[in-house]
């Protein structure tokens, strides 16, 4: 998939098409499951509010978002990719010039036998450079028009120094040997790196699975039972008790909250930016969708956790 620079106009755009989306997804699951709007929202007395307890419309509101958020999830994801593919290529391409002018050619015509040569997306772009100058493009103006309009800082950086080496006359062959050592260091650093907080990103997914694991004992051998009990034969100490569909909007509201939280860290401890978190965010979601909306009411249609626990 080609890289997608985000503009002003594209992020706007973009952005109202989730808005839209995340109406339309919400209004359509409503529709489908036949919601009672009627019933979506109970008034707690004791806290003063209405507060969503409507199960078919809790899980609404997560399918709206995960929809919502799952087109620029997208286009990240691919984008990390292509930049990804550039930043690993680079030290072996640079390497490969400095080999070439080595050789005797001329920094244009290395560009363009490296180019063939493959590379992945970095000799595609290389192919489009030597195209450029071979239509009569100077070597500058080539490298500007291939690289400047994808806005990735990798590959500026590379135009730059393609500039400083073509400019520098004797002296190429030690500005691309330096560049490729360099960008093998970085690249091996950012390798080491997103290894090593790869168990951190772990346990944050843990932790979710975790408090929803936590939220269903707490419902099933807490809250329910002890509700059961207290309308059979009230106690005083239980009276602020209230419906269950309450504790399971409360559990199910953070879980909400702890995805989109834990999604933007994950994402800006596994590549340093909160924008690549979006993709963890809706891989939560879908976490918290099938917990709420699969495992809960399969256990309580089959009766599965008195099992469990008795078992336990």
């Amino acid at each position: 998939m080609p890289y997608i620079h985000m503009t002003r106009v594209r992020k706007i755009l973009l952005a109202s098409f989730s808005i839209s989306l995340w109406f339309i997804s919400l209004i359509a699951y409503l529709l489908f499951t036949k919601t009672n709007l009627g019933e979506v929202f109970l008034y707690i007395p004791r806290a003063g509010i209405y507060f969503p307890v409507s199960e078919n419309f809790n899980i609404g509101i997560l399918v709206a978002t995960l929809t919502a958020l799952l087109p620029y999830a997208t286009i990240t994801y691919f984008n990390d990719r292509y930049i990804d593919d550039i930043e690993r290529t680079l030290p072996d391409v640079f390497k490969a010039l400095a080999e070439g002018v080595q050789a005797g050619l001329t920094l244009p015509y290395a560009i363009r036998d490296v180019g063939r040569r493959g590379y992945s997306v970095l000799g595609k772009l290389l192919n489009m450079v030597a195209a450029r100058m071979a239509l009569g493009l100077s070597f500058e103006n080539a490298l500007d028009a291939t690289f400047a309009k994808y806005g990735i800082p990798s590959l500026k950086r590379a135009a730059k120094i393609l500039k400083i080496a073509h400019e520098s006359g004797g002296r190429t062959f030690e500005v691309l040997d330096t560049a490729a050592k360099v960008y093998g260091l970085l690249w091996s650093y950012t390798y080491e790196r997103r290894t090593s907080v790869r168990q951190y990103v772990i346990t944050i997914y843990a932790s979710l699975l975790v408090f929803l694991f936590i939220g269903m004992i707490l419902i099933e051998a807490f809250f329910i039972p002890l509700t059961t009990l207290q309308k059979a034969q009230p106690v005083p100490i239980f009276k602020g008790l209230v419906d269950i569909p309450v504790y399971k909007a409360v559990i199910l509201y953070t879980a909400f909250i702890e995805a989109l939280l834990g999604g933007l860290i994950a994402g800006k401890m596994a590549r340093g930016s909160i924008k690549s978190g979006v993709l963890h965010i809706v891989v939560q979601l879908f976490i918290v969708i099938i917990f709420f909306a699969l495992v809960i009411p399969s256990i309580e249609r089959f009766g599965l956790f008195p099992v469990i626990v008795s078992r336990a």
